[in-house]
């Protein structure tokens, strides 16, 4: 029985850290994106006002067709740019979240990670989908849900993380990275006027 408390003192310490540390890199990454974006934002907004004006005086020496021609040009060019920073800042970003999955930290992230995920789903045991190579966690995560639950291979996950399908197959819970680098490139086209492609 004293085996049984010191190794749920351990993991219940495992999982305080990983808490811990999960929330620190959490406030850290979302202040770099955060910063980030603003940076590229502002960027974006001067860039975008320069080569409308630049694109406004030309046209307006031309007059009628070459107006409209220099607009949308102008508007072309700027767009093309907008995605290549676009694409630019979330490669970016990608990089930086495959990085972190290769790290010491990971496992303290998936854990925490699990703690929510089977907070949040209903009782019963679940199916938990994670990367091949994440397969590896399984027996750190395997105390975080019911007994039965079955841990799977998810090919649709490229960077990390994990996503549960309660018992019943009506709840679905993802805690993915990929997600969260999804939803964080929706936020931005939204607050950004980029449309999402």
């Amino acid at each position: 029985m004293p085996e049984q408390d010191h190794l749920h003192s351990f993991l219940l310490s495992i999982h305080a850290r990983a808490e811990r540390e999960s929330g620190e890199i959490r406030s850290e990454a979302e202040k770099l994106r955060s910063e980030e974006l603003d940076a590229e934002r502002r960027r974006l907004a001067a860039q975008r006002e320069t080569e409308l004006s630049a694109a406004r005086a030309e046209a307006q020496k031309d007059a009628g067709r070459l107006v409209s021609e220099a607009l949308r040009s102008a508007s072309a060019a700027v767009s093309e740019k907008q995605q290549a920073i676009r694409e630019s800042v979330f490669a970016r970003a990608e990089t930086r979240l495959l990085a972190f999955v290769s790290g010491e930290e990971y496992a303290g992230h998936l854990c925490a990670s699990a703690e929510r995920v089977a907070r949040a789903l209903p009782d019963g045991a679940p199916q938990v989908f994670l990367r091949e190579k994440d397969l590896s966690f399984v027996s750190l995560l395997k105390p975080y849900f019911p007994e039965g639950t079955a841990f799977c291979g998810d090919e649709s996950i490229r960077i990390g993380g994990l996503r549960a399908r309660s018992a019943d197959g009506r709840v679905t819970v993802d805690d993915t990275l990929d997600t969260l680098l999804a939803e964080q490139k929706r936020r931005f086209a939204e607050t950004a006027g980029l449309d999402i492609s």
